[in-house]
């Protein structure tokens, strides 16, 4: 009787779309922003695969940690906005936004260049996005407004689940607003259409 063999991916899951240079990641300022609201048209921290990209962005992971403020009673978890344009416009799905210049290619000392995807810091949208997923994580208690604990480190993986084509918006939000200011960092692919 054979025995399966356990098979391990060298250099890990991602490795050949990072030594690829398809695999980027942007994180905000240590000083963290604040998480949109999932009602709002006016947010924080997104990412977006302009119309005319030429790629299909898959998200890998977001990562999120509280660095000051206090927290309130809210559900994590993502809205999607399409079609979202091709650029910041007035007449546009995001009227308005502040990209962030800060993302790296994954293999690091490449000569790769920038990414497709734009990140943005702070943005408005003509509408507010559909709910695409939750995170599966809160921060609070349901017992008491009083009772409310600050939200570790945490991650999502989307291991495949979201493909973005051109024209998609996608950003974090929670279901309440918060003080919080939350250190948060996107990583994804973009492979050619």
């Amino acid at each position: 009787m054979a025995v399966p063999a356990l098979v391990q991916l060298a250099g890990g899951d991602y490795y050949d779309l990072t030594k690829s240079g398809k695999v980027f990641a942007v994180t905000t300022a240590a000083a963290g922003l604040a998480l949109s609201i999932s009602t709002s048209t006016t947010g924080f921290f997104a990412l977006w695969n302009p119309a005319g990209s030429g790629v299909n962005v898959v998200p890998i992971r977001y990562e999120l940690e509280n660095v000051s403020g206090t927290g309130v009673l809210t559900s994590f978890g993502f809205l999607a906005l399409t079609p979202a344009g091709a650029s910041i416009a007035t007449a546009a799905p995001v009227p308005t936004g502040t990209a962030i210049s800060t993302a790296v290619n994954g293999f690091l000392g490449s000569s790769f260049g920038k990414p497709q995807a734009i990140v943005l810091s702070a943005f408005t949208l003509t509408a507010v996005g559909v709910h695409f997923r939750g995170i599966g994580i809160q921060q609070g208690t349901v017992a008491t407004a009083t009772n409310i604990y600050q939200t570790p480190g945490m991650w999502m993986e989307f291991n495949g689940t979201c493909i973005m084509a051109p024209s998609t918006f996608l950003y974090p939000t929670g279901t309440a607003a918060s003080v919080n200011l939350f250190y948060q960092t996107f990583i994804w692919a973009e492979i050619p259409i």
